[in-house]
């Protein structure tokens, strides 16, 4: 018997066998344009479930946070095996920026933050961290590095960037951030720099809401633009990290889903072909005022390939389910998913092997020397009147906040035996309380670690401060904006973060009295017993 189909039927036929094959090549291709973000969450920091569930469907990469993590060589285990369930290559990235600013800190070295590198004003310090990053993140298989900042903190209200960028000069970040690279290249690892289009001129956090800038686009472009356009034409770039920032004056729409940033200017003007990776949605700025969905779809259009997703498996399964159907329904068209397969078949063709080798493993160690050093180096101290090292004779008093209390304890067991009566008290207390008992101090030390300069608890201990009229150190341990509102104070000090090697760092320097000749890198430096420019 010999079965007939009509021309139409034909057609018909032809058309259902070309819309299967079409949706199991997308069912295929979908996951892969998605890194999303995994913590060790079962005892002991084995893997969850949800990461082999998201491997097996076939997304191309981890980013690693320090949930329980435990150290070096158990990331390795956990690595490994991963890399072996996957039965290919995966990009494994992290956020290892410096400082506090480091996803893996448990055994690793962190060094400083990126403006304390600048602050040390040696860019061999930069190159000497990026190869001490390269050597320790590749040794456990970690093969991209979601650093350098790129962005230009020209904002003294900026509560998100601060001290992780180098600078509030684009020179000075270009300079630090190639020498950083320069470093991170040592040992073959990707370098992702963000957050494109410049994260650096906000007030808001676009965790919490989306930042809107207004600068005229021929500002953006010769501050904010200019390390991204000279660092990716100097070929030094692997992957961009887009920003979730208004830029009105350039375009109606945040720059992780902007055709016009993404396509017209990083693609299209600066010539990047290599891969761009956006922020995580679910931060606020996108889920709040996009939602997950059509932020994934708006992002993928505008020229993203990768859309990183760090934390709710539901929101993970929602953005690719939505990138899937935007997909199918030819709302993305298939050029756009070719060219985007291209550029992550390439990247992870380039990817080296997961190492193997045991024994590097075995015998990991952080290098203190070194974050000794870069501490030592970058401290920034300033002297209104010669008081430091503090005598034996003076009594002192450290005000911190709350969240500060260890550190406020570091600094009294470091200089309980140096001087001859030191007492700590949380700034909490009532304002006539601390005026009471600060009274009875030669010296009182504060403590800060506002994320701008106008911090209500910065502006009440300015007032504490002028009315007891003692002599006074202000020691900063986050942004050193914070300087600004207190600069009458007798001594300042800027740590630029609050790792242990950073206030010891702090503690040498008042007890020795001797600092390096460190650099504020701000336009609004303090200096004697003004600001260096006009506090807009």
């Amino acid at each position: 018997m010999v079965l007939i189909i009509s021309d139409k039927y034909h057609i018909i036929l032809s058309k259902i066998f070309r819309r299967f094959r079409w949706v199991g090549w997308i069912d295929e291709v979908a996951p892969r344009f998605f890194v999303f973000g995994f913590g060790w969450n079962q005892p002991n920091g084995a893997l969850g479930k949800e990461i082999h569930e998201f491997i097996r469907y076939g997304i191309s990469g981890v980013d690693l946070f320090p949930r329980n993590l435990s150290d070096p060589v158990q990331l390795w285990v956990e690595l490994n095996h991963l890399v072996n369930f996957a039965g290919r290559k995966l990009i494994i990235a992290t956020d290892q920026e410096g400082g506090g600013f480091s996803s893996l800190k448990y055994g690793f070295t962190v060094g400083v933050p990126p403006m304390a590198l600048r602050a040390g004003n040696d860019p061999e310090l930069a190159r000497r961290q990026g190869e001490i990053f390269s050597k320790e993140l590749s040794t456990v298989g970690v093969n991209t590095i979601f650093a350098p900042v790129l962005d230009v903190n020209t904002s003294i209200e900026n509560p998100i960037i601060g001290i992780r960028s180098f600078s509030d000069d684009p020179d000075d970040v270009i300079l630090y951030a190639e020498k950083f690279m320069e470093g991170l290249k040592k040992h073959n690892l990707k370098v992702c720099v963000k957050h494109f289009p410049g994260h650096g001129p906000t007030s808001e956090d676009s965790h919490e809401d989306l930042p809107i800038v207004r600068l005229l686009e021929e500002e953006y472009r010769a501050i904010h633009l200019k390390p991204f356009n000279q660092i990716i034409k100097n070929d030094l770039v692997d992957m961009v990290m887009t920003a979730h920032v208004l830029y009105p004056s350039v375009d109606d729409k945040p720059g992780t889903i902007s055709k016009r940033f993404i396509t017209t200017i990083l693609r299209e003007e600066i010539g990047f072909d290599g891969l761009v990776i956006s922020d995580c949605l679910e931060m606020r700025a996108m889920k709040e005022h996009y939602g997950i969905e059509k932020a994934t779809v708006e992002a993928f259009n505008a020229g993203v390939d990768l859309i990183l997703i760090s934390h709710s498996p539901d929101d993970q399964r929602k953005s690719m389910s939505a990138l899937k159907d935007a997909m199918e329904s030819g709302f993305i068209p298939k050029w756009k998913i070719e060219k985007s397969l291209e550029r992550l078949e390439r990247f992870l063709n380039d990817l080296p092997e997961f190492p193997e080798d045991v024994e590097k493993i075995l015998d990991f160690s952080k290098d203190k020397d070194f974050e000794n050093l870069a501490s030592s180096k970058s401290v920034f101290v300033l002297e209104r009147k010669r008081v430091l090292p503090l005598k034996p004779d003076r009594s002192v008093i450290i005000l911190y906040s709350k969240s500060d209390e260890e550190k406020a304890e570091f600094f009294v067991e470091r200089l309980k035996t140096k001087v001859v009566r030191i007492e700590r008290m949380d700034v909490d207390e009532d304002d006539t309380k601390i005026l009471e008992t600060c009274s009875n101090f030669d010296t009182i030390i504060l403590l800060t670690r506002s994320k701008s300069k106008s911090s209500i608890e910065i502006l009440r201990m300015k007032n504490i401060l002028k009315s007891i009229g003692k002599e006074s150190i202000h020691i900063s341990l986050f942004n050193p904006y914070d300087m600004i509102l207190l600069d009458f104070t007798t001594v300042s000090i800027a740590s630029f973060g609050s790792e242990e090697h950073q206030l010891e760092a702090v503690a040498k320097a008042l007890l020795d009295g001797r600092y390096p000749n460190s650099v504020l890198p701000l336009r609004w430096s303090v200096r004697g017993d003004r600001c260096d420019g006009e506090i807009p």
